[in-house]
């Protein structure tokens, strides 16, 4: 009995063994086999049961099980397990390619005997979202002896370091294992990881991110636009009433959260608001996709400015022009707003974080 794992590199199929750790009788492993009918007719014999170890990728795409059965011995069950290999080849290479004939084998018109097997898809995913302080690890194939090449790298299409053993541990086993570990994620450990061999295994270009902190996440209360010639310096700590954050009515509220290294902003956060007018004691709920708030560079009144844009919403739930920027982050919730015009509204906010 084989196992297999099936994936494509490129265009093409190609095969990767799982190891068998154990071997046992059926007799010693399980009374309920022992009842079962097929077991009876045999009187028990030849029944054995297998324990197969397999490294799965995310360019894994079906598991195949299959005992081989040349019984009358015009090939050898090497010879098989190669004809077989091709034929299931050829099942995948027909299904993402439907007007492709693939060529019949010339050993394969000699088997008389079929194998028995089982094939099952695979949809293989892999936890690409850490906290700081979370533990990193990551397992791919890799053959004992043969060198393992793996790099990092903070963006796509940036720099690659390969100097890994100064940011995760190396553990390669005999069964066809390699990990990655490191025991404490830092915001720095987010970024692009891919490993690769002269020969089959390591795992493909897998982005990790690492969640930041509070401290990479801040409110600020913002006036409205300034004109020219204007100066204005608010005051992103002001409180009214027993030290609660308030916000005036002409004011924009805030939040960002800020990136270095980690796009979080690629999980698409949603923003929910919760508010009431203080004239009025029901509290409304909106809940809005956020935007990516691009910074840039422009040159004005002889010297560079950064500017960065503001989202609007469209659907107003507050009497006022109330415009919330976002830059790459996470969900976000507006939590106990309330707005009045020419009054102070109180204003809390609370960061959540959501996965898709």
């Amino acid at each position: 009995m084989l196992t297999w794992t099936v994936f494509y590199r490129g265009n093409t199929v190609h095969f990767r063994h799982c190891s068998n750790e154990f071997v046992g009788n059926v007799k010693q492993s399980s009374e309920v086999l022992k009842h079962v009918a097929l077991y009876d007719e045999n009187r028990g014999r030849n029944f054995e049961y297998r324990k197969a170890s397999c490294v799965f990728s995310t360019a894994d795409v079906a598991l195949m099980n299959v005992i081989l059965n040349a019984y009358d011995h015009t090939l050898s069950i090497s010879a098989e397990e190669l004809v077989f290999k091709q034929r299931v080849r050829r099942w995948f290479e027909k299904a993402a390619h439907p007007q492709l004939i693939s060529p019949t084998s010339s050993q394969e018109s000699k088997l008389r005997t079929q194998p028995t097997y089982q094939l099952a898809p695979l949809s293989v995913r892999w936890n690409a979202v850490l906290k700081i302080g979370e533990e990193i690890e990551m397992i791919g194939p890799g053959k004992h002896g043969i060198p393992m090449n793996c790099w990092h790298s903070q963006k796509e299409n940036g720099p690659k370091d390969e100097r890994l053993a100064d940011k995760l541990r190396f553990f390669k086993h005999n069964h066809g294992v390699f990990r990655l570990v490191k025991e404490k994620a830092d915001y720095e450990d987010s970024g692009i990881y891919a490993c690769s061999a002269k020969r089959d295994g390591g795992f493909r270009p897998r982005e990790l991110y690492v969640m930041p902190d509070e401290s990479m996440v801040y409110m600020q209360l913002n006036h409205k636009p300034l004109e020219k010639d204007q100066e204005f310096r608010p005051d992103y700590n002001q409180c009214a009433l027993g030290r609660v954050p308030v916000i005036y009515s002409n004011q924009n509220a805030s939040v960002r959260c800020v990136y270095a290294v980690s796009p979080f902003w690629k999980m698409e956060p949603v923003v929910s608001l919760t508010y009431h007018v203080f004239d009025s004691s029901s509290w409304q709920n909106r809940t809005y996709p956020s935007f990516l708030e691009t910074d840039y560079l422009r040159f004005q009144d002889g010297r560079l400015q950064r500017t960065s844009p503001y989202v609007k919403f469209q659907d107003r739930p507050v009497p006022n022009d109330i415009r919330i920027p976002f830059t790459q982050g996470h969900s976000h919730r507006f939590r106990d707003l309330r707005v009045q015009r020419d009054k102070l509204c109180n204003l809390c906010s609370n960061v959540r974080f959501r996965t898709p």
